[in-house]
């Protein structure tokens, strides 16, 4: 297989490091300008502006362009339609009133949320990370936790967790964008070259989860790949395949605090077990 993975930022995530994930335009900066005309008007993206990597594949594979939820455009999906290539839809993110609609223009849809997938009568695809983001082994440490993401409606519980780590005598670096509280407030964008540098310098990795979300976070993978500790508001993570409560504190009661020091404490116990289904080499083979 040969599949290819449209994304809407390439400097997002592990994007940068793995080929198969490309944008669907080229980036100068009348591509830029045309591929908002034409977004807006609904026609169809002309070739001239298609990154020429999809113009590429387009031309010698007959595999499968899996467009991301985020990066989904009804002209970039009607220019795969007049090429007559073979796409499906994965949802990267929970599926709402908002984005539902784009189910409708693609026979063949995945999603990453399990339960998404019961609802809606979906193909599960669980989300990749990449083994091309190299573990640091120093012990260095200037931070026991590390926290990243969007406020989002998040912030009290943000907050509240920030309050009891740093009670608990933590060192802590949160980084929330969107934020209004100047004490976990990041004042610029954070990108994934930089996130890895913070989670180098961190013991413990901080997952929160949106309410609504039944799948493993990003930071889930991060811990696993990169062998940090993961402390989550995601209580069925006892039900991942990777699970280990040597390295994961889940926070379901108040009795979490009293064991957030010995847990930061102690080595993370490796994992021993095989991550080639999840590593996003293997994984954009697995659609069809």
């Amino acid at each position: 297989m040969n599949n290819l993975f449209i994304v809407k930022d390439k400097g997002m995530y592990f994007y940068p490091l793995e080929e198969k994930c490309v944008c669907s335009t080229r980036e100068t900066i009348s591509c830029r300008i045309l591929k908002k005309i034409y977004t807006k008007l609904n026609i169809a993206f002309p070739a001239y502006i298609i990154n020429t990597i999809v113009l590429d594949w387009i031309a010698n594979s007959q595999d499968v362009i899996v467009v991301t939820d985020s990066a989904f455009s009804i002209s970039f999906v009607k220019f795969l339609k007049k090429k007559k290539v073979n796409m499906c839809l994965y949802f990267q993110n929970e599926i709402t009133n908002e984005n539902c609609y784009k189910m409708s223009f693609f026979d063949n849809i995945y999603t990453y949320d399990n339960v998404d997938a019961k609802k809606y009568g979906l193909k599960f695809m669980h989300y990749p990370y990449s083994g091309k983001v190299k573990k640091n082994n120093s012990t260095n440490y200037l931070y026991d936790v590390y926290f990243i993401g969007n406020a989002k409606d998040r912030e009290p519980q943000i907050l509240k967790l920030y309050g009891e780590l740093k009670k608990a005598g933590l060192s802590v670096l949160f980084k929330v964008v969107g934020a209004e509280s100047k004490s976990i407030k990041s004042d610029k964008y954070v990108n994934y070259e930089e996130n890895l540098k913070y989670i180098e310098q961190s013991k413990c990795l901080l997952d929160i989860n949106d309410v609504n979300q039944h799948a493993p976070s990003i930071r889930y993978l991060e811990s696993i790949f990169l062998e940090k500790k993961l402390i989550t508001t995601q209580t069925n993570i006892r039900t991942y395949k990777y699970f280990n409560p040597e390295n994961t504190l889940v926070i379901d009661s108040d009795n979490y605090f009293d064991q957030l020091n010995d847990f930061i404490a102690k080595e993370y116990k490796e994992v021993e077990t095989n991550f080639d289904n999840i590593d996003f080499h293997n994984w954009i083979d697995l659609f069809y």
